[in-house]
């Protein structure tokens, strides 16, 4: 079947997981119309090794190897350079399709619409039991469904998988995802959510993150924690300045880190990043208050000490 005919492309970053991978795989049924491409993300001789057999027996995957080591975004965006369907779904390595991509497949292939909201299931990578983490995709979906407000969808959700998205719509406006160690598909999902047009919700669990202790998710770090404070207080500038009314509180979660460990020099740094998009240090105070009477999460006396503290001026 020539490339061009192809409806649905998926794309699968890997780095180290070859295992992994193959379950990933193996619940992604074979048609014609569909598209499957493997960006590994350099990994070692090893696990390549192991690759060259997942290529022998998915002979119809496409697997495309990147001579450096860039991250998620950048396999990702790789992956784009190399797609061809109509419409766009996006999985992790260490994840896996549920049983219903059969069904949903089938039924979108003559699908218009820029794109297509789905459900996840969350369960342990090695028990399958359900997990109790939780995504923004998941909170994004939950808030949908009591408000019904797009919105929480469009801007709130940013993770790319459980997300069928018009190529041509990505492509028109060279929508492409940061090459950062952590967050790296924050910007592609609020542009995604920002430029379409037409939308639909699926209430369907299409997607299964699986959870796992070793997850590029995890990593922590005070790097970490300034990068959160720019790729979101990037975002929460664009919802400001195109006038939507929405605040992504994960910019707030490196300032209550701090707060909890009474670190007020790496507190300073983060309000300096901050103040860069517009925020300044009132602006997040007042809005850690709100947030500590909503979810009793934090000591509003800390808070207010650090609002009286002399050298804070």
């Amino acid at each position: 079947m020539e490339q061009n005919n192809f409806f649905y492309s998926i794309i699968i970053p890997h780095y180290n997981i070859p295992i992994l991978l193959r379950r990933c795989l193996s619940s992604i049924p074979k048609r014609e119309d569909l598209q499957i491409i493997v960006v590994d993300d350099n990994s070692s001789q090893e696990s390549k090794l192991q690759l060259e057999e997942l290529e022998k027996e998915y002979n119809y995957v496409e697997f495309v190897y990147s001579e450096k080591n860039g991250g998620g975004g950048r396999a990702r965006n790789i992956g784009l350079l190399y797609a061809k369907g109509k419409y766009i779904l996006f999985a992790d390595a260490d994840d896996f399709f549920n049983y219903c991509i059969h069904d949903i497949l089938e039924e979108y292939i003559e699908e218009t619409c820029d794109v297509v909201f789905f459900n996840a299931s969350y369960v342990d990578t090695d028990s399958y039991l359900q997990t109790t983490r939780r995504t923004t995709h998941d909170s994004a979906m939950k808030a949908y469904q009591k408000t019904k407000n797009i919105n929480c969808l469009l801007y709130m959700s940013g993770e790319p998988w459980c997300k069928l998205v018009r190529r041509n719509m990505v492509e028109k406006n060279h929508i492409r995802f940061d090459e950062t160690p952590k967050h790296n598909d924050t910007r592609f999902s609020y542009l995604v959510g920002y430029f379409s047009e037409t939308y639909k919700v699926d209430e369907r669990a299409l997607y299964c993150l699986a959870d796992r202790k070793a997850s590029v998710s995890k990593k922590k770090s005070d790097d970490i924690n300034e990068l959160k404070i720019n790729i979101f207080g990037k975002k929460n500038r664009f919802l400001a300045d195109h006038g939507i009314h929405l605040f992504d509180n994960i910019m707030l979660d490196p300032f209550r880190y701090y707060f909890k460990m009474h670190d007020y020099n790496h507190l300073s740094k983060c309000y300096s990043v901050a103040a860069f998009f517009g925020f300044n240090k009132w602006f997040i105070l007042r809005k850690l208050l709100i947030q500590s009477v909503i979810y009793r999460k934090d000591k509003i006396v800390k808070i207010w000490g650090f609002i009286k503290r002399k050298d804070y001026e």
